[in-house]
């Protein structure tokens, strides 16, 4: 039991302790003109006041197609949709209400089926051109121009 007692404690000064207190990462961080975590931190919390002046929270909240931007709609919502708001009508797949949800069809025009990517395609063109989205995709034109198989 006495040999427990008599351990040495750590040095509280010297080249050690900075380094497992952090103080000389800091240190030579400031140096070099880069913000640490911690500079970071004393900022100001810029991203909590961005956030808060726009009144919306930084998950975004459950408003669905209606919430400027959004793309995310809920089972009611969707189920409300008609057939031709969806990419592929047939399968109520590729939902495009709005333009949020164009920009997300774009995005996710990969994960489609090659029997599916011409009419997907020539729809979200479509759609695209309804509501003034820009088609940054050249994958997309060219399925739009291919015929349907």
């Amino acid at each position: 039991m006495a040999s427990t007692a008599t351990k040495k404690k750590p040095k509280s000064e010297g080249a050690g302790s900075e380094l497992s207190t952090g103080k000389a990462d800091l240190s030579a961080s400031r140096t070099l003109g880069r913000k640490s975590r911690r500079d970071s931190s004393e900022s100001g919390g810029t991203k909590e006041k961005r956030y808060s002046s726009t009144g919306s929270s930084v998950k975004g909240s459950k408003s669905g197609s209606s919430g400027k931007g959004s793309d995310k709609l809920d089972n009611a919502q969707r189920r409300t949709l008609r057939s031709y708001d969806f990419g592929l009508p047939e399968k109520r797949e590729f939902p495009m209400p709005d333009a949020a949800h164009v920009h997300a069809a774009e995005s996710y025009f990969r994960y489609a089926s090659t029997a599916d990517k011409p009419q997907l395609a020539r729809r979200i063109m479509a759609k695209a051109k309804k509501f003034g989205v820009d088609v940054e995709s050249d994958t997309i034109r060219q399925w739009a121009k291919k015929k349907q198989s």
